[in-house]
């Protein structure tokens, strides 16, 4: 499929019997962390599989996505078989499968960037989904 939030197979012009992950991902792509695995798939052009999950704030999880990842977190990647959730950790395993994008997860200026990431994403999650907080 073509680079949409609505495709369900990438493939990069490999074979479906090639296809090693599959992203589990909001359905709005919305969410920064699943967007950054996102990123990270298309730009090392990585055949990949999507199944998309209610984020909470939107309500219940899928009972078949509790079935895989008890936890509900989103994104999580199963990688030849494994369940890997938490978006830093899901881009040391694919690092470590795959190699960097550019430069390692844990390379000084990537990590002041991930630092940085992780207070805007923070944040940006915590106005979506709980909006009561933000009225005062």
């Amino acid at each position: 499929g073509k680079t949409t939030s609505q495709a369900q197979l990438r493939l990069f012009g490999k074979k479906e019997a090639d296809v090693r992950v599959t992203l589990f991902r909001d359905h709005h792509a919305w969410c920064p962390y699943c967007q950054k695995i996102w990123i990270f798939l298309e730009e090392k052009k990585i055949p990949y599989k999507v199944r998309k999950v209610t984020m909470f704030c939107y309500g219940e999880k899928e009972d078949w996505y509790r079935k895989i990842c008890p936890s509900g977190m989103l994104p999580a990647v199963e990688l030849d078989g494994d369940i890997i959730t938490e978006s830093d950790d899901i881009l040391h395993a694919l690092e470590a499968t795959f190699g960097p994008l550019y430069k390692n997860m844990d390379d000084d200026e990537v990590y002041a960037c991930r630092v940085l990431e992780r207070q805007l994403f923070s944040a940006w999650c915590r106005w979506l989904c709980y909006p009561a907080r933000n009225e005062k």
